[in-house]
């Protein structure tokens, strides 16, 4: 049923690109449809076809960014991100996504620095801390990763729970029960 809606959608775009290949927002959504249907290079296309006409289209930049990370294609993300950062460089998230790209390329350091670039921007950034965390657990400093973790549980929010990994990291840490319990206090 999704599918249809989907197809649907995407019959749609097109046919308002057909009338009007400038009109950025049938671009914009059809790149998000492709990508919800994890269809990336055809949400690639269309954020490339998108950024030609606009090319300070922030969120374009952003989300190609995210579609080129997941497909591992982490030096071309890290530029989309930069690029969406040169036209907002308050933009905590993408400091969040070169953080993982930058891991994945093994540039711990620079991915460190894209996580402090983050928080400050906003210090209460939760996936800017959980993936510090993340790093100082690879780096066998506990320490470090629970200091992390206490922020994570101080800036969660109820739409922000930061349930994803956070009960996983806690579990690797030297002190988890109390980590965790204080996570689950918080958030029961």
């Amino acid at each position: 049923m999704h599918a249809n809606r989907f197809d649907d959608a995407l019959a749609a775009y097109a046919k308002s690109i057909a009338c009007d290949r400038t009109y950025i927002e049938s671009w914009y959504n059809k790149g998000n449809t492709h990508r919800r249907l994890e269809q990336y290079q055809e949400a690639i296309d269309a954020y490339d076809a998108l950024l030609e006409i606009n090319p300070e289209y922030i969120d374009a930049w952003y989300n190609k960014g995210c579609v080129l990370a997941i497909i591992g294609e982490h030096e071309r993300s890290i530029a989309a991100f930069e690029e969406a950062l040169a036209l907002n460089p308050a933009l905590p998230g993408a400091w969040c996504n070169i953080h993982k790209s930058k891991k994945e390329l093994d540039r711990i350091a620079d991915a460190m620095t894209a996580g402090d670039n983050a928080l400050s921007i906003d210090p209460s950034t939760v996936l800017a801390w959980k993936n510090k965390a993340g790093i100082f657990l690879e780096l066998e400093d506990s320490e470090n990763a629970h200091s992390c973790l206490e922020q994570v549980v101080t800036h969660t929010t109820n739409r922000q729970t930061g349930s994803t990994s956070t009960p996983g990291i806690c579990s690797k840490l030297k002190k988890p029960k109390q980590t965790f319990a204080r996570f689950r206090k918080k958030h029961a």
